[in-house]
């Protein structure tokens, strides 16, 4: 019989081990920028919220500076949930590179990463996987993956 003490660490090991889950080999990993690599676990940064996007559990671009003009036309064409914050220090604390486009997964991983804002490289990306942006699905258009 394990004591309640035991059965804690247990359950914190457990917890820890969560966290650290990447998927760096995964198809669905593409790139890197800064000290994030596509299949990492998007990193919180202090003071910034950059988690509360992630309750829609929906397909988004995170960009901690500022995103360029082709990067929020080409989101709003394809109806892609695109959020900015303001590049602050505790951004390159958490390993992400100012201005760089990550493109989170429902799941809160990277699928798609770059130091510049590579517009069709996230289009081919998209296209490869048969992403649906969550207005196109909702709006009944159809998902090229079902």
């Amino acid at each position: 019989m394990s004591s309640t003490y035991e059965g804690w660490a247990n359950f914190e090991t457990w917890c820890v081990d969560r966290v650290r889950i990447a998927y760096p080999e995964s198809p669905l990993s593409d790139g890197s920028a800064g000290g994030v690599h596509a299949g990492d676990r998007l990193p919180w940064v202090e003071g910034a919220d950059n988690f509360a996007p992630l309750a829609s559990r929906d397909w988004q671009v995170h960009v901690h500076g500022t995103a360029t003009a082709a990067l929020r036309e080409f989101a709003e064409g394809v109806t892609l949930p695109l959020y900015e914050w303001p590049w602050v220090p505790a951004a390159r604390d958490a390993g992400l590179a100012r201005d760089a486009l990550y493109l989170v997964r429902p799941d809160g991983h990277v699928g798609f990463a770059r130091r510049e804002q590579d517009v069709e490289g996230l289009r081919a990306y998209l296209d490869r996987f048969g992403i649906a942006a969550p207005a196109r699905r909702s709006a009944g258009v159809a998902d090229p993956a079902s």
